[in-house]
């Protein structure tokens, strides 16, 4: 039986040791953010080919419709909007998506032009207009449809592999968009400014890939500091010279 002075000393040594335990610490994570932008003077694309005759009950009245192609958006500065970032980590397990992103059909164009959803996951396309739209995929991997949807309705689709996915509308055929089907869940679209920024990254060095439905590939490397930090990434796509 122990005594109460031997009772106090195996407190005392247990407070110790308890203090002496080091609190767990979070992993760090950081991210990586910079801008995508267009090498070399930006090409002047025609305004989309819509008639009056084809646009009838898009739009309000009075409203007046936008007429500019969405493939090669660059801002002033050479920012290139609706390209896709991807960051691949080795060794990371990507597990079956199940988020749901979505696609509108606003005043006969689809918002946004580029959507990017995790491999499993589903794309919900809306119709927020006065008319019908016709939902058209084309896919390399995953299964093709071809849909009508009313006013106010909607369809969905679960995209299961990766694939870039064009999107367009037979009954208004300047109507396109693109799904980027990714196999990583770290991923981003541009802005019209070329920004993007990618989180949940612990340090370590990542290759970083772009893509654009006009352009192609791009390929950078990024590096996560130990504090989480990054360096800002600029990556350059240009035309493919003939």
């Amino acid at each position: 039986m122990k005594t109460p002075t031997a009772l106090a000393i195996a407190a005392a040594l247990s407070c110790v040791a308890a203090m002496t335990v080091s609190p767990e610490t979070k992993p760090v994570e950081g991210k990586v953010a910079g801008h995508v932008k267009f090498d070399g003077k930006a090409p002047e694309l025609k305004p989309l080919a819509i008639t009056d005759e084809k646009s009838k009950g898009c739009c309000p009245a009075g409203a007046k419709m936008d007429t500019t192609d969405p493939s090669m958006v660059v801002s002033k500065d050479g920012g290139l909007a609706n390209a896709v970032v991807l960051i691949e980590v080795p060794g990371e397990k990507m597990e079956p998506s199940t988020e749901t992103v979505e696609i509108d059909q606003k005043m006969c164009h689809f918002e946004p032009h580029v959507r990017v959803v995790a491999a499993g996951g589903k794309v919900v396309f809306l119709n927020s207009d006065g008319v019908s739209h016709n939902i058209h995929t084309y896919a390399n991997k995953n299964d093709s449809f071809n849909k009508t949807v009313a006013p106010g309705s909607k369809e969905e689709c679960t995209l299961a592999k990766g694939d870039k996915v064009q999107v367009k509308c037979d009954i208004h055929d300047w109507m396109s968009a693109w799904v980027y089907v990714a196999e990583t869940p770290h991923f981003a679209v541009t802005k019209e400014d070329g920004s993007f920024e990618i989180g949940g990254l612990k340090p370590g060095k990542y290759k970083v890939e772009v893509w654009h439905e006009k352009l192609g590939k791009a390929k950078g490397e990024a590096t996560v500091k130990e504090d989480g930090t990054c360096d800002a990434l600029d990556i350059k796509m240009g035309e493919k010279k003939k």
